[in-house]
């Protein structure tokens, strides 16, 4: 039923995909603790407390840019048992 009819397969998952959303974000808030993690301020200020290095938009977009190359180009070259793989390497990128 899934490849006869993409969109009225998709439909359902949506609201649900938003209830889980929904549901994680309320018990996050509610555990949510002190820290580094949890500042007013600038992303600057917040990398630094996280120990993150300072990139700036134009090497993100680079690496954001890689990294769907990545998935969109081994998509038609990795055969059928190994396609399989595509999104464990993507994920690790």
């Amino acid at each position: 039923m899934v490849t006869r009819y993409p969109i009225q397969s998709q439909i359902p998952g949506i609201p649900r995909c938003m209830i889980s959303g929904y549901v994680l974000d309320v018990f996050e808030s509610r555990w949510s603790v002190g820290g580094p993690s949890f500042c007013w301020g600038t992303l600057h200020k917040y990398s630094q407390g996280l120990g993150h290095l300072e990139a700036s938009w134009k090497g993100g977009l680079f690496l954001a840019i890689t990294i769907l190359g990545l998935g969109l180009g081994l998509t038609p070259f990795v055969p059928p048992p190994w396609s399989a793989l595509i999104p464990i390497v993507h994920i690790f990128f």
